[in-house]
């Protein structure tokens, strides 16, 4: 589910009611942050206690939806839950350290990310654990590129590896050197 915060109300009403008629009955893994698909699935819950995962995957199943990744789950002591779930039952969950920041493209990586890993023939519930890893590492890997928000680095994994300890040389600059290279972000959230 898209961040659809700054859009008009009417728009929004449109938007989400053509989303519930041609998309959800199309799709077989609802991905989205807990509190988007609670207000968007459950508008009008009343009562006192947040609805968990299964009451969410209950409102996307009776929209089409087999299957509901709910991520951004508060838990406790610093951690954040995400879970996939049935209106049945909780196929599989991921615990991940909270990240104080507040990112641009998280659920597009994580909804990527698991569509690649369905699609080479992983299991849902094993595809939706690497998938989330992936996003954990992303998440703790990316970088503010300005005043705005964070944004995941995707290549995380494509970096050069340092070892403990490791030190340029003294002598001056590394004639080896490629002087056109870009400098690795260093910038951390």
């Amino acid at each position: 589910m898209p961040n659809l915060s700054w859009w008009e109300d009417d728009q929004i009403d449109q938007y989400l009611d053509a989303f519930r008629e041609l998309l959800l009955p199309q799709t077989s893994v609802l991905v989205g942050h807990h509190s988007t698909l609670r207000r968007w699935l459950l508008p009008d819950w009343s009562s006192e206690k947040n609805p968990g995962p299964r009451d969410i995957a209950k409102a996307a199943s009776e929209l089409g939806v087999p299957y509901t990744l709910v991520t951004g789950l508060t838990a406790s002591d610093q951690h954040i839950d995400n879970v996939l779930a049935t209106p049945e039952t909780v196929v599989g969950h991921e615990k991940f350290e909270r990240i104080e920041a507040v990112f641009s493209g998280a659920g597009e990586t994580l909804s990527a990310a698991l569509a690649a890993l369905i699609a080479t023939g992983l299991d849902l519930s094993v595809a939706a654990s690497e998938a989330l890893h992936y996003l954990d590492r992303c998440l703790d890997e990316g970088f503010r590129p300005g005043m705005g928000h964070v944004i995941p680095d995707r290549l995380f994994w494509a970096l050069p590896e340092t070892e403990e300890g490791e030190e340029g040389d003294e002598g001056g600059p590394d004639m080896n050197a490629d002087f056109f290279e870009m400098p690795i972000n260093e910038t951390k959230h």
